[in-house]
């Protein structure tokens, strides 16, 4: 093998585990702050198809979590729990194939609506989920 050849493999190899480490990195980064709180994933879809899934949440007041709104439809959606102040003053809207986080600490127990707040479909005033809060 010429040195040339060999310093283009090795060049090569150096490419192939840099990107890969820079890969694992956020993945375990991802994983690090993930393993700070609980995290409830959200599936949304437009009624015809679903709605939101799962379409209730059990939570504790007190104990920090984040929601992954996850859009697996082909239209946008959006995303408000009014009562607990969510998607109010600033809006989470969650275009097609998108995710949505929300870290949150519930402060107070009750059950609380959550709603798509993005024209989604003709059966969009239908798609409400609850969100439950209990005491520790």
């Amino acid at each position: 093998m010429q040195k040339k050849q060999i310093v283009e493999i090795i060049a090569g190899l150096m490419i192939i585990t840099a990107t890969a480490g820079a890969i694992a990195g956020t993945f375990l980064y991802e994983d690090m702050l993930n393993n700070e709180r609980k995290t409830i994933v959200i599936l949304a879809l437009a009624l015809e198809f679903g709605n939101w899934s799962p379409p209730e949440i059990k939570l504790v007041e007190g104990e920090p979590v984040r929601l992954k709104i996850r859009n697996t439809d082909t239209v946008t959606h959006g995303f408000a729990v009014p009562e607990l102040g969510i998607g109010i003053d600033e809006p989470v809207e969650i275009k097609a194939g998108h995710v949505a986080k929300i870290d949150i600490t519930p402060t107070k127990k009750g059950t609380f609506l959550y709603v798509c707040t993005v024209w989604c479909s003709k059966q969009h005033p239908k798609m409400v989920g609850r969100i439950i809060i209990s005491e520790k």
